[in-house]
Parts: C-alpha cells; structure tokens; sequence
C-alpha cells in the first residue's frame, strides 16, 4: 500500500461565479465610460453651435441697432418735411382749378377712372 503524503498546501479554487462578476463589472465600467465620452462629445458640438447662433444673433441685434439710430436721424429731417406737410393742409386750393391744371397735363386720349379728395388726416406714425 502506497500512501501518498503532500506537506504543501493545497490553493483553494475561485469560485466561478466571482470571476464573472468582475468580469460583468469592467463591462459596465468600459460602458459606463464611452456613455461619457460620447455624451461629451455630442454636448461639446452642441454647445459650440448654440455659441455661433449666439454670436450670429449679436451680429443681427447690432445691425438692427444702427439701422434703428440711422432712422432717428431721419426723424430729424422729418420734422420740416411735416412743417410743409401743415402749411399745405392749412392752404386753400381751389378743387376746380387743380383738376383743370391734372387735364392738361393728359395725353390727348387720356382721362380719369376715378377722383377723390379726402380730409383725412395724414398718420404722421408712417413717417
């Protein structure tokens, strides 16, 4: 009879469930990262066309904005112009002599479909 005597001690064998749990963990770990990376990213693109829309807005608010102070001087030079615009309200002018002085300066074959005078007054908001 043979007997067999070890004096080393023997290694305990991993269970193989723990190794598919470190295993399911780096999986996670590897995903977990590229969902990072990649919500990084598409944020960071993102991000970087809002700022030229914004940037393209400031452009579009600073051109409104001189057009709107070149309109103001203007509103300078319409102020004669409504001055003129009062004194030929406040002028008599004779209805039969205008449309005299419009006939003559027809063409031969030419006349008029229609003529109205109006004593509205003028909307002074559309100068």
């Amino acid at each position: 009879m043979l007997v067999e005597i070890n004096l080393l001690p023997q290694k305990e064998k991993k269970p193989f469930q723990s190794q598919v749990h470190i295993i399911i963990l780096l999986i996670f770990l590897v995903g977990a990262a590229s969902w990072v990376g990649i919500d990084y990213y598409l944020t960071s693109s993102e991000l970087a066309q809002k700022e030229t829309a914004l940037e393209q807005e400031k452009k579009l608010v600073e051109v409104q904005q001189q057009q709107l102070q070149g309109q103001n001087k203007d509103q300078t030079t319409i102020v004669p112009l409504m001055e003129k615009v009062d004194y030929v309200r406040a002028k008599d002018i004779e209805a039969v002599g205008l449309l005299q002085h419009i006939v003559a300066l027809l063409p031969e074959r030419g006349y008029f479909l229609k003529y109205e005078r109006s004593f509205n007054d003028i909307d002074r908001s559309t100068f």
